[in-house]
């Protein structure tokens, strides 16, 4: 019998997967090993990502990822509170996602600009 706690992850999982396939941008969970096995057998049974998973086996060890926050124009880390940071590493909040979306955050933000700024 499995324990509540692995059900909630199985949901919690089930909920991420679900959402990067409807959005433009990369869910990404950091230290979260078991979420990649996740979504491996998610791919194995069939309901991964059809098109990454034609080009993956034609190049074997290549992730496909599709555009979006992770795809070499920027990255964004968003706590479990909201808090949206340029990085997971950079305790400097950028925004809050429940006040505004994670594209509002990223575009007009004071921190991501000086960091654009910074970058060019």
């Amino acid at each position: 019998m499995r324990s509540s706690r692995s059900i909630q992850y199985r949901e919690l999982f089930d909920q991420l997967h679900e959402l990067s396939e409807r959005v433009d941008f990369i869910v990404k969970v950091t230290e979260a090993p078991q979420y990649r096995r996740y979504v491996q057998w998610k791919s194995e049974q069939g309901q991964g990502n059809a098109e990454a998973d034609t080009v993956q086996k034609q190049v074997p060890g290549l992730r496909v990822s599709r555009a979006g926050l992770n795809s070499d124009q920027g990255f964004g880390f968003v706590d479990y509170l909201g808090n949206t940071y340029p990085s997971g590493l950079l305790n400097l909040v950028a925004g809050e996602v429940g006040a505004r979306t994670i594209v509002d955050i990223y575009r007009d933000s004071s921190l991501f600009r000086l960091l654009r700024i910074l970058r060019s």
